[in-house]
């Protein structure tokens, strides 16, 4: 059995390898950090603010979050972990036409067995990433 301390350098080290294909846009090593039955949360009261379940869904999701946009970019700020999960903290800019996007986001995730099973997404200033996601 794994000491937490263990848990919590193999969660961070799941959570960077998950950031980096992200980075990379590379949507076959991203999937194999999601369990098949995974719960992805985008919290807020926009058109992409929605619950996901599977892999599947998952993949079309990011496609379809990908093709509202102009532009998007986002740096990692930091990696917390613990026992349970991770936690990233991150800053998107992103553009839409004459909207511009440039605020914080969370990503918790729950881990279990080398697995993302859940992942809900925060933004830190949900009013900002509302007004930048509504369709008009």
């Amino acid at each position: 059995m794994r000491t937490n301390q263990e848990l919590h350098q193999t969660h961070a080290e799941i959570a960077r390898h998950l950031w980096n294909a992200t980075a990379d846009g590379d949507g076959a090593t991203l999937l194999e950090f999601f369990a098949p039955n995974v719960e992805w949360h985008s919290h807020g009261h926009n058109p992409v603010a929605r619950h996901i379940y599977g892999r599947v869904a998952l993949l079309d999701y990011f496609a379809l979050s990908a093709d509202l946009v102009d532009d998007m970019k986002s740096d990692l700020l930091e990696i917390y972990s613990s026992e349970r999960g991770a936690v990233i903290r991150y800053r998107v800019r992103a553009s839409r036409g004459p909207k511009c996007l440039d605020g914080e986001v969370l990503l918790s995730l729950t881990i279990d067995n080398g697995l993302v099973t859940r992942a809900d997404v925060v933004p830190v200033e949900q009013k900002i990433h509302d007004a930048f996601w509504m369709l008009e």
